[in-house]
């Protein structure tokens, strides 16, 4: 059961830092675009 759970967290860890990096990473892109 802990080793389930934690592999569920891990995973939602990972989901939660790499999904929106990559969504901010466009977004940051697109303002200094806008900047310059």
């Amino acid at each position: 059961m802990t080793g389930k759970k934690n592999g569920i967290f891990i995973v939602l860890i990972l989901f939660i830092t790499l999904v929106p990096n990559k969504y901010y990473k466009a977004r940051i892109d697109t303002c200094v675009y806008n900047i310059l």
